[in-house]
């Protein structure tokens, strides 16, 4: 699935005040900063998914993956195939067919077409829900 990344640059303010609060609280304003951001692109990934049962729609989660000193990943992705009710050992996977198309299906894509709509916005909301929580760290402190 295609990804996105964000690169915290530029704003030497919030940079520094994020490091002013440590390792620990600086990395967990970062994560709560970008999940919530994304919860924008993860309701309008389930608003454009084709609907016929309803289990697609219900079945995009917005998910957290590893995590290292340095980074750390949240990402908009589909259940298992056990939660749609799909064999193991079938060959075709149901969302990844609606989301980029076969030989015979049109491809409706919905989290991509999530990501290219919302992209900017999610950004902008990341920065602006961080400098809200480091400010009101740093008014804590």
């Amino acid at each position: 699935m295609a990804g996105a990344a964000i690169d915290l640059t530029g704003d030497k303010k919030l940079l520094r005040q994020l490091q002013a609060m440590g390792k620990a609280a600086g990395g967990k304003a970062i994560r709560d900063s970008s999940r919530g951001s994304l919860k924008i692109m993860h309701a309008d990934a389930k608003r454009r998914a084709p609907v016929d049962t309803g289990t697609l729609r219900k079945n995009i989660k917005l998910r957290s993956g590893k995590r290292s000193r340095s980074r750390f990943q949240h990402y908009i992705a589909w259940s298992n195939r056990d939660k749609f009710g799909i064999n193991p050992d079938a060959k075709g996977f149901y969302p990844a067919v609606q989301e980029y198309g076969s030989e015979h299906v049109t491809a409706q894509s919905h989290i991509r077409a999530a990501r290219i709509a919302k992209g900017v916005q999610v950004e902008t909301r990341h920065v602006r829900r961080l400098k809200t929580i480091v400010l009101k760290a740093a008014r804590t402190t």
